[in-house]
Formats: C-alpha cells, structure tokens, sequence
C-alpha cells in the first residue's frame, strides 16, 4: 500500500492506494504560514490515513522539482502578493524528500503535477 499527498496552494488531499482501490481522502486548507508549518501539516495527514503496512508515499506539488535533490525550485518571479488572487506555497529550496522520508521513516516520491 502507498499514500497518495497532492499539495495545492489552497488545499491538500490525502488517501491511501492498496491496490487499484483509493481510501477515503483527507483534506484540508493548505498550510501556508511558513514551510516547518507547512511540513508539520503533511507530516500530520499522512499520518491521518496510515496504516501499519504502508510502503511508500508520493507527493505531487504543483511546482518544478529538482529530482535529484527532492526540493521545490526556487523560481524568479517574487511572491505574490496576498490581496492579488495567487497563493505561494512556501516550499522554494526546501529539502522536501528528505524532510518527509525524515519525519514519516518511509521513503518519499516528490514530483509536479
């Protein structure tokens, strides 16, 4: 069995995979205050759906991700500003992979949607 994270800037969705059958999702508002927030928050879903023998989880981010590292890419345009309608997720050269295989001891898939 895997759980399946997407992450989107507004809300983030949770569920396991055993087979071709999906679980029931948890979702919730996107944590965007900072990134140990925002970490905390997919450390705390993941564990919401886990069972006893999952294998692995993958994360899909609506961001580009550097492979090799598992980090979000920093990109060149500044943060939006809150009043404008775009939403950030505070992610940019974070060690996503490696927080999450850290915090969950299960290895970690991170790539864009």
């Amino acid at each position: 069995m895997v759980i399946g994270v997407q992450l989107g800037p507004t809300r983030v969705a949770a569920t396991t995979l055993r087979g071709s059958k999906l679980g029931d999702p948890l979702v919730r508002p996107t944590e965007r205050s900072d990134a140990a927030a925002l970490l905390d928050q997919l450390e705390a879903m993941v564990d919401g759906v886990r069972s006893e023998d999952v294998g692995a989880v993958g994360l899909a981010v609506p961001r580009i991700v550097d492979q090799e590292s598992g980090c979000v890419v920093s990109t060149a345009r500044p943060a939006a500003p809150a009043t404008n309608g775009s939403v950030e997720l505070p992610l940019a050269d974070v060690p996503l992979r490696d927080e999450l295989e850290q915090r969950l001891g299960l290895p970690v898939v991170v790539d864009s949607t």
